[in-house]
């Protein structure tokens, strides 16, 4: 028989790049979110500890996930090739002035950089680094921007917490 930590191990795996929650693990073992928390942290620290396992369970945007270690990453760019999002300074300036003062509208961000940022937006959008995430109750109700999950696990980030403290200076 499988244990639990088996189980849970078995319930991240197969919730792929989604990942899946605290309180849905809680939901389908029944069992308590601390019990949960624990088996995870302890999983964790196992894997991360095992040489003989090249996996690691990481926790992204409250939601928990298998990724592969980072001393790995040559044998994976060999299998599949360099998925790494590749960013030119603008793109990186934009995408800095969002994750600290999301939710913002372009027009918000074009006052901070002082120039038009609708192509960089476009590219940020397409990369699926930031999205629509609403819009501003303004004259004009203009879309606001926020980062992706994917925006936190391509910079190795659980949380935007996770941010350095950096305060942006506007022109």
């Amino acid at each position: 028989m499988i244990s639990e930590k088996g189980k849970i191990e078995a319930l991240v795996y197969a919730s792929g790049s989604n990942g899946i929650s605290l309180e849905k693990l809680s939901e389908v073992m029944n069992l308590p979110d601390y019990k949960i928390k624990n088996t995870l942290k302890e999983l964790s620290e196992q894997l991360i500890k095992s040489n003989d396992s090249g996996l690691l369970i990481i926790q992204s945007d409250d939601k928990y996930k298998i990724a592969t270690k980072q001393s790995i990453n040559s044998l994976i760019v060999k299998l599949v090739g360099n998925t790494s999002v590749k960013l030119s300074q603008s793109n990186l300036e934009t995408l800095t002035i969002i994750a600290y003062r999301q939710p913002i509208t372009r027009i918000e961000l074009d006052e901070i950089r002082g120039v038009n940022s609708s192509r960089t937006i476009q590219k940020l959008i397409e990369l699926k680094l930031i999205y629509k995430s609403g819009k501003k109750t303004v004259l004009g109700n203009p879309a606001l921007y926020s980062t992706t999950s994917k925006f936190l696990k391509t910079f190795g980030l659980n949380t935007l917490d996770d941010l350095p403290n950096k305060e942006i200076k506007e022109n």
